[in-house]
């Protein structure tokens, strides 16, 4: 009789240990992967700051690379950040996890990107300037007039963020940015050859940076871009989820025979070049087998598209991943005449035509600030700029 009291204490106890080891267990496996970034979900909290500028929205018309200007598809407002699933954005954040180190197979260039430090603790800090890779796009007979002028412009709100991407050696350039400008060796013809092989520069110098940056940002030569506005917006997202950013210049999909088959079609939206687009550092990073080594150029040449429609064919038809849309993006094909002045400061990027096709603003004499440029860094940050009207 005692022997059996005995066994039966002996057995509960036993149970209870086990039991205990089971819920260490499952907390320290709940730990470990939070610190790798697989289970990070939810949205990051936007919390205002003094410099930044409010928010809002505005609805209009954006295109290029010599595409009809049309409406978008649908809202641009940020879609909230979940741990579920959706159509082209994965619940689960990837990133620098097992998902990247699936694909990305042994290539130097992604050993590198991936030794980036996600931290439990770093993936919970709000998204800084700092954190954001600006690339601008362009040729060198812009160096003295569009280059210029973004010199004296935004560019003094993000020096360290921004690279120029350029077809020849300019040393002027260089000491005015710090030796920010890459020469390509690229052709300057505005060819899709020339295009994507700008383009394959680069996202490959943004990857070899990729532990320093959460997010990989294009803009053209001819592009305004409201740093705060961009800031802000970057901040509603997590950068190891899958975030492909900007606005199309479609009314619908773009339509294309698949290249690896010849018989299907392929549809898939894409983010115009000319008025900006941002991708997250997890998707960028798993884009690596599609794009370093020459493959996204190979790419651009099997689809015979420019740079910003490989980019989304990349995304969508490899990875699954669409276009979210961000209205707040414009081009120089859109008509920006018609922007209001009083939504200046909610937009993320702006552009210019000539002398008809200009944002409406007071300030500068048309002869000495033809783009608008001036008048619209005037009006958003008239500190930054000696005089101002």
């Amino acid at each position: 009789m005692i022997f059996r009291r005995k066994l039966k204490f002996s057995l509960k106890l036993f149970l209870i240990i086990c039991s205990c080891l089971l819920i260490v267990l499952r907390l320290y496996a709940v730990l470990i992967n939070s610190s790798r970034g697989d289970t990070v979900g939810g949205p990051l909290t936007l919390v205002p700051q003094p410099h930044l500028l409010t928010q809002g929205s505005y609805t209009g018309i954006v295109s290029d690379r010599e595409v009809e200007p049309v409406n978008s598809l649908r809202g641009g407002e940020p879609l909230p950040l979940e741990g579920t699933e959706r159509t082209g954005r994965p619940g689960n954040l990837g990133g620098v996890g097992t998902e990247v180190l699936r694909v990305v197979g042994g290539e130097e260039e992604s050993k590198r990107a991936i030794a980036v430090d996600d931290s439990l603790s770093n993936l919970g800090r709000r998204t800084q300037l700092n954190d954001i890779f600006i690339s601008v796009k362009t040729t060198a007979q812009f160096h003295r007039n569009r280059v210029d002028l973004l010199l004296r412009t935004w560019v003094q709100l993000a020096t360290d963020q921004i690279f120029f991407f350029t077809d020849v050696d300019d040393a002027e350039l260089s000491r005015r940015t710090n030796d920010h400008v890459i020469n390509t060796n690229c052709s300057a013809i505005h060819s899709r050859e020339a295009l994507c092989c700008k383009m394959s520069f680069e996202y490959n110098h943004f990857i070899k940076s990729a532990s320093k940056y959460r997010w990989f940002c294009h803009v053209d030569d001819d592009n305004y871009v409201n740093v705060p506005s961009l800031v802000q917006l970057l901040q509603q997202y997590n950068h190891v989820e899958d975030w492909y950013i900007g606005r199309p210049s479609l009314n619908h999909p773009l339509e294309i025979l698949d290249p690896d088959s010849e018989q299907e079609k392929v549809s898939f939206w894409f983010a115009t070049g000319g008025a900006g687009f941002c991708i997250s550092r997890g998707l960028a990073l798993k884009m690596i087998p599609f794009t370093v080594n020459g493959r996204l150029q190979s790419t651009c040449g099997k689809i015979r598209l420019p740079d910003d429609c490989t980019i989304a064919f990349i995304l969508y038809n490899y990875l699954g991943v669409e276009l979210t849309q961000v209205h707040r993006f414009h081009s120089h094909l859109e008509p920006l005449k018609r922007m209001k002045t009083n939504t200046l400061r909610q937009q993320i990027t702006l552009s210019y035509s000539g002398i008809t096709n200009v944002v409406r603003i007071s300030g500068f004499s048309e002869m000495e600030d033809p783009s608008r440029f001036l008048s619209i860094h005037c009006f958003l940050f008239p500190n930054s700029v000696e005089k101002c009207p």
